[in-house]
């Protein structure tokens, strides 16, 4: 029973630092309707539409013109102390924790 407890927790906590990491943006109008999203850099994505940002949000045009990004990085929960650290790549939109003195161990 209470290892059903800790697992529960665990998924609620999982579940809600997921859900922090997004955000819904409303619809934009401008004098013309737009047939898309309008993202940064005055470029419209085709609603329905999915895509990953530079800065690694996973992006979704709704068929109303809004837009729901998440982040794909996630967020780590805990780690050890001074002795660690988080390295991302963006290229891969992933990260790892490694020990600060020796990237090439992972830190628990």
């Amino acid at each position: 029973m209470k290892n059903l407890f800790v697992i529960l927790l665990g998924v609620g906590v999982f579940l809600t630092v997921c859900d922090a990491a997004c955000f819904f943006k409303k619809p934009q109008f401008r004098r013309k309707p737009l047939n898309g999203c309008l993202v940064e850099g005055n470029e419209v994505r085709a609603l329905s539409s999915e895509w990953v940002t530079k800065d690694c949000l996973k992006c979704y045009c709704n068929s109303d013109g809004s837009m729901r990004c998440c982040t794909m990085l996630g967020l780590p929960i805990a780690i050890e102390g001074d002795k660690c650290e988080v390295l991302e790549d963006r290229e891969t939109c992933t990260f790892k924790i490694v020990y600060k003195n020796d990237h090439t161990k992972k830190c628990m």
